[in-house]
Formats: structure tokens, C-alpha cells, sequence
């Protein structure tokens, strides 16, 4: 990379980061003095904003933040529950995948991931104690405002960048749909496993990485797959051992911050996805972790990233041929996949 690219990529870097300071403000502000739940909820719905405005438009982008702030209220509602949100788990994932029939399977992408995150570990009752409509209720307009908030300040940092470096790439209807109906069915079996049996463990991060490493793309190949996986089992394996080596919170925190600009940055330069995974995968570890994390969370969490991390590749070559059985029988040309 040339000076004046590495400049150009910093100067990106700096208005994203500048970006996302800005949109957190607000529910730091209601984290402390009326919340404690007001900036993890805000900061989901953000990343979901500021990932589908990159990745598409600013229309779908507030209409895909729409999504997730319901999707991830009745998650929330649904956490108490195993078969429910096992069915919903897999219908979000199958829904996220048939989204790239018109291109969003990116943009949409969090959406996906982030429900499991909800059912998992939902945000704490109100300072009353209140869990009931006014809990939800509080979900819901945090979760929209903070993705509105996020898409109107990325939309103001970024406005002298006149193109998009992601275009949509649509997958035809037929593979979009395949691929949607297998990645719900090894998305709602492995949750209905983990809900009822493993409940306690970290079964998210397993789900986590099969949806990030899966997703649809027109042309994507098991080579594309492989180099996902690798990255993210990487990221995922180095923030760990960060994480649980007495790193003091404030520092896993900015590194979250850090690892996610660059990860958006990624996004805007068009660089492949896989460094996009990379970076990703080891801030959302850095979001999750806590004061009491030890070793065997971070063990169980790199476990849980291979096992992923395995599912994948395989689920992308089941994808991958089944894909490739429906074309020949419809006599489509040999082309990679989704």
C-alpha cells in the first residue's frame, strides 16, 4: 500500500471513528444516569445500522435498523423460551440468507448474528425492576434510535464520499434459497442443542461464527470460505487471550472500538470480507468480555469459534453442491456458487 492510499485509508479511519464516538454519547449518557442496559442495547443497534448503511443504502439501512429492533425486541421476549426461539433463531437466519436474492445479505448480515446475542444474554430489567412492556418498549425505541442516530452520523462523516465501494450483487432466487433453507435448518438445530442441553455456555459464539463465515455472496467458493475462517478463528483466538490476560476493562473496551473502526474501514475500501471477519469477530469478543472472564471462558469461546469455524466450511460445501446439482439439472452454467 502507497503512502497516499495509506493516507486516503487513515483519514476514512479517523471519520468513522469520529462516527462512532458521536453516535455513542447519547446512550453513555443514559448508561449512567438512568440504565445500565441503555449503551449495549445502543451499541448493537448501531453496529447493525452502521454495517447495513455501508454496505447498501441509506433507505435499506433504515429499514433493515427497523428489523433489528423489532427482531431483537421479540428475542429478548423469547429468551426464556428453548423450541420458540430456536424457530426464531432459525427463521432470522434463513431470512438474513434469502436476503441475497436482491444483494442485502451483507447489509443484513447482524441482524442474524445479533439474535442469537439477544436471546442469550438479554439486557437487565429496567432500575425498577420493570420487565414487562415498558422493558420491552424501552428496547425497541433504543434499539431504532441509536440505529437512526448511527445512519444520519455516518451518513454526515462520510457525505463527500460520492460512491459506495460495496456494490449489491443479487444471487438468483432459486441458490438464494437453497442456501437459506439449509442455514436455518443448521441454524435452529444447533440452537434447539444448545438451548436445552448447554444453556449456560457460551453456544452463541458457535452460531456467531456459522452465520458470519456463511454469508450468501454471489460467487462465493469454498477457497473464499476457508480464508474466513482462518481469519476469524485467528481474531477470535488473539482477542481472547487479550481478554483474559488481567487487560484492564477500559483497554478491552477501546480495543473493541479499535477493532470495529477497522473492520467498517474494511467494509468502505472494498477490501476482501474476510479481513472485514477478521477484525469484527475479536471487537464483538472484546464487547462480550468482563471484569470476571477467566481462561476457561476464553477456552470454551476458541472452541466454540473452531467448532463454528468447522460448520462452516462444511455447510459452504453442502451449500455449494447442492447449489451446483440445481443448476445442472436446470442446465445453468458451472459458476461458483453461494
Amino acid at each position: 500500500m502507497n503512502s497516499a492510499r495509506l493516507k486516503k485509508e487513515l483519514k476514512l479511519a479517523g471519520a468513522v471513528l469520529a462516527a462512532l464516538l458521536a453516535v455513542a454519547i447519547p446512550f453513555l449518557v443514559l448508561d449512567v444516569f438512568w440504565w445500565s442496559s441503555a449503551m449495549s442495547v445502543g451499541s448493537l443497534g448501531a453496529l447493525v445500522a452502521v454495517t447495513a448503511y455501508i454496505s447498501s443504502s441509506r433507505v435499506a439501512a433504515m429499514v433493515i435498523v427497523a428489523a433489528y429492533a423489532v427482531a431483537s425486541t421479540i428475542a429478548v421476549a423469547l429468551s426464556s423460551t428453548t423450541v420458540a426461539a430456536a424457530i426464531f433463531i432459525a427463521a432470522c437466519a434463513g431470512l438474513v440468507a434469502y436476503s441475497s436474492r436482491w444483494g442485502y445479505a451483507a447489509a443484513a448480515l447482524l441482524i442474524g448474528i445479533m439474535v442469537p446475542y439477544n436471546i442469550h444474554a438479554p439486557p437487565l430489567p429496567l432500575p425498577n425492576g420493570d420487565s414487562g412492556p415498558l422493558y420491552y418498549l424501552a428496547i425497541l425505541v433504543i434499539a431504532l434510535a441509536a440505529g437512526f442516530w448511527a445512519i444520519a452520523i455516518l451518513a454526515f462523516a462520510l457525505r463527500r464520499r460520492k460512491t459506495k465501494p460495496v456494490p449489491l450483487a443479487p444471487v438468483p432466487a432459486p441458490d438464494a434459497l437453497l442456501g437459506a433453507v439449509l442455514i436455518a435448518a443448521v441454524s435452529g438445530g444447533l440452537a434447539i442443542v444448545a438451548l436445552t442441553w448447554f444453556p449456560a455456555t457460551m453456544w452463541v459464539w458457535l452460531l456467531l461464527t456459522i452465520l458470519l463465515l456463511t454469508k450468501p455472496t454471489k460467487g462465493l467458493n469454498l477457497d473464499q470460505t476457508r480464508d474466513r475462517a482462518v481469519g476469524t478463528v485467528i481474531g477470535a483466538a488473539a482477542a481472547g487471550l487479550v481478554a483474559v490476560a488481567g487487560t484492564p476493562q477500559p483497554i478491552k473496551g477501546l480495543l473493541a472500538l479499535l477493532c470495529i473502526v477497522v473492520a467498517l474501514t474494511v467494509m468502505l475500501s472494498g477490501l476482501p470480507y474476510w479481513l472485514y471477519a477478521s477484525f469484527l469477530t475479536p471487537g464483538v469478543v472484546f464487547m462480550d468480555s468482563s471484569p470476571g472472564d477467566g481462561i476457561e471462558l476464553a477456552a470454551e469461546r476458541a472452541a466454540l469459534t473452531l467448532s463454528g469455524a468447522a460448520v462452516a466450511v462444511g455447510l459452504s460445501f453442502l451449500i455449494n453442491m447442492v447449489v451446483h446439482w440445481r443448476r445442472r439439472r436446470a442446465g445453468v452454467p458451472r459458476v461458483p456458487a453461494t
